[in-house]
């Protein structure tokens, strides 16, 4: 019975870590061990790094990377290139952002299919979850956005403190969200605190280069398609300004991304300084230019904007907010958010996300924030920073009213966009668990004679397998003789699978 059920939990994980998705599971703690491979390493990653900018805090060249050696989650890896990252999360912060490429020194070395990891660090987040949330809602709305989750670090053996460990945008993720890489991937590239709001800068694609570092295809460096979308956006008159956008540039994506920028009061964002975004000109499909967001650890912050922008903005949220069609679609786009923003679905996952870290956020020395701050901001004010649970409160109630003042009836509103793992998610409640007995409801379409839900512990460990029937959609689970903390539920019936996190509390 043992060996089955170990065959059975096999055949369940084993699809994540296929897919890359085992590292980015953010059910549990991650482990990256790095070792040095000369003396110094740690000085020389600080010194490339500021010599990488003028006195003025303005970059001047690409951060070098040197070389180290990594083990993720057990696994070794040869010689990898590392380096410092970020811009306000390394000058603010004791403990620096880093950069993993595991193929910079080892040809087509790879972890999971993926080419390299971005370590991010606490800096002006006592939560440590910001960033990992904005990620999951912008996934849930349907935008192609990084996955990320929780690590634990060492340097040369000794811990090194709690990271985010965050997926990066390049031609793995592309693939995985449009199918190819064919098209040219563009990431801004912020001049100090400033960064590009794309206004018009003539025909000449070396006027972008400062602007913008093209990730792919260097060798062809063809900027047709950033400088035809950039001159759409300057230059088209008003009158027919809504069709010549619609037709290079997938504008319902990015008013998404935008309601969820205002939602969070996102201060590092392109509507405040023109930073933090990738341009994917989706040349195998259906040929326009993609919004990809980036970095949102300057989020749920305090004194929160209006939801709606005023006239002092970029270019893009300017001229789209002044077309009537595009104002509508963008405020609609609050009611898809409020189908994931909401107490009900995110406190539980708040409360999870803070007993599983807890631990390793009170053996993090390296300085960021003390462990008060994380307690104290899960729930609470820390200083001036909102607590998530009473932002999230706070916010969506000013999310509906704002709303209600405008006429939006959110019950003829469709998203057409699926949400990454839509079919693949469990309901648990009540959850947190208070009691020995909780119910799991899984989608209809689960339709198989015989369903298995499998549940592990936060090491690993098989502790409850049961076997449900096609008639049913749901069960309960017995859990008398579990301990508090973090859960996993599984469930397969040989064509699906789906999985979802529970905490029990005393």
């Amino acid at each position: 019975m043992k060996q089955t059920l170990c065959f059975l939990a096999a055949a369940v994980l084993l699809p994540f870590s296929a897919r890359g998705q085992s590292i980015f599971d953010n059910s549990l703690v991650h482990t990256v061990h790095l070792t040095s491979l000369y003396n110094g390493l740690q000085d020389t990653l600080t010194s490339d790094y500021i010599l990488s900018f003028d006195f003025f805090q303005n970059q001047i060249r690409d951060i070098p990377y040197t070389f180290c050696k990594a083990e993720l989650d057990g696994t070794p890896l040869d010689t990898i290139g590392i380096r410092h990252k970020g811009y306000n999360s390394w000058w603010s912060s004791p403990k620096k952002p880093m950069k993993l490429d595991l193929n910079r020194f080892k040809k087509d070395q790879t972890y999971q299919g993926l080419k390299k990891l971005n370590l991010h660090n606490r800096a002006s987040d006592p939560s440590f979850m910001r960033e990992n949330l904005c990620y999951e809602l912008l996934r849930n709305m349907g935008i192609p956005a990084p996955r990320a989750a929780f690590a634990r670090v060492y340097f040369d053996g000794a811990y090194a403190g709690l990271y985010r460990i965050v997926e990066q945008v390049d031609n793995g993720f592309l693939d995985r969200h449009f199918g190819d890489h064919k098209g040219n991937l563009y990431k801004q590239n912020s001049q100090g605190s400033a960064g590009y709001t794309l206004e018009w800068l003539g025909p000449e694609q070396e006027n972008y280069y400062p602007q913008y570092e093209l990730e792919n295809h260097e060798s062809e460096n063809d900027w047709t398609s950033l400088i035809h979308f950039v001159d759409v956006l300057n230059n088209t008159p008003d009158a027919v300004f809504a069709d010549s956008i619609a037709a290079v540039f997938d504008v319902p994506s990015f008013l998404k991304v935008l309601a969820l920028d205002y939602a969070v009061n996102n201060l590092d964002f392109y509507g405040n300084a023109g930073r933090n975004y990738y341009l994917y000109h989706d040349a195998g499909g259906d040929g326009k230019i993609h919004w990809l967001p980036w970095d949102y650890n300057l989020t749920w912050r305090e004194d929160a904007p209006p939801l709606e922008p005023g006239a002092l903005t970029p270019v893009l949220i300017r001229r789209l907010l002044k077309v009537p069609q595009f104002r509508q679609q963008f405020l609609e786009q609050y009611c898809v958010l409020r189908q994931h923003f909401d107490t009900g679905k995110l406190a539980p996952r708040i409360t999870a996300d803070s007993v599983l870290i807890h631990a390793w956020v009170a053996l993090d020395s390296s300085g960021d924030f003390e462990l008060a701050a994380f307690e104290q901001n899960i729930s609470g004010d820390w200083f001036h920073l909102p607590g998530l649970k009473s932002f999230l409160g706070k916010r969506s109630s000013e999310i509906d009213q704002f709303l209600a003042d405008r006429g939006v009836d959110c019950s003829v509103v469709v998203d057409t966009d699926e949400p990454e793992g839509q079919d693949h998610e469990l309901l648990v409640f009540p959850n947190p668990a208070v009691s020995s007995v909780v119910t799991v409801q899984w989608p209809v379409n689960f339709i198989a004679e015989d369903k298995r839900l499998l549940v592990f512990d936060a090491r690993g460990r098989l502790v409850i397998a049961e076997t449900a029937t096609a008639a049913d959609n749901a069960m309960q689970l017995n859990l008398s003789g579990l301990q508090s903390g973090v859960y996993f539920v599984y469930l397969v019936d040989g064509k699906h699978g789906a999985r979802a996190k529970f905490l029990i509390i005393d």
